[in-house]
C-alpha cells in the first residue's frame, strides 16, 4: 500500500472509474479544518519553517512572515488562493457529488480505531494493517504515534 497512487494523482477519468467500480471499496478521512489549518501555517508560514518566506512569497505575493491572524486574513479574503494545504476536504474529494459511491468515512483524529475499521471492512487488516510498518517492518500501519506534533492532530 506503500507505494499505491492517491486516487487524484490517477487523473480525473481513471478516478471516476475506480469511484463507480463496485469491486472497489471506497473510503474518505477528514481531518480537523482547524487542526488543518494550523498546521498548515506552523508547516508552512511560521518563524522558524525554512519554507515559510518562500511560501508566502509564492503563494500570496509577500516577503515576509504572516503572523497567524495575517494568514487567516488571507486564505479567508474573497479571491484569495485555493492552496492544496488549506482547500476544504469536502471540496477536494468532491463530497457532495460524490457522497454516494464512498462506502466509508473516517476521522483522521482517530486513524488508528477508524483506519483498522476500514481495513478490516474491505478484508486488508491482515495484510496491510497488522504490521509491516516502521524501521522494523513490524508496526501496525495504524499504530498511535507517540511523535511530537504541532498540533496534536
Amino acid at each position: 500500500m506503500r507505494n499505491l497512487p492517491s486516487l487524484y494523482k490517477l487523473g480525473p477519468a481513471r478516478a471516476m472509474e475506480i469511484l463507480q467500480d463496485p469491486s472497489f471499496i471506497k473510503g474518505v478521512f477528514f481531518r480537523d479544518p482547524f487542526s488543518r489549518l494550523l498546521s498548515c501555517y506552523l508547516d508552512k508560514f511560521s518563524a522558524g519553517t525554512h519554507r515559510a518566506n518562500k511560501y508566502s512569497l509564492k503563494i500570496f505575493g509577500d516577503n515576509h512572515l504572516l503572523s497567524f491572524p495575517e494568514f487567516l486574513k488571507k486564505v479567508t479574503a474573497a479571491g484569495a488562493p485555493m492552496n492544496v494545504h488549506w482547500r476544504p476536504q469536502a471540496d477536494i474529494c468532491q463530497i457532495e457529488e460524490l457522497f454516494h459511491l464512498y462506502s466509508f468515512f473516517g476521522n483522521f483524529e482517530r486513524l488508528p480505531e477508524h483506519g483498522r475499521a476500514f481495513l478490516t471492512q474491505a478484508g486488508l487488516w491482515k495484510e496491510f494493517g497488522e504490521s509491516g510498518w516502521g524501521p522494523g517492518e513490524n508496526v501496525s500501519m495504524f499504530h498511535e504515534n507517540s511523535a511530537a506534533h504541532q498540533t496534536t492532530a
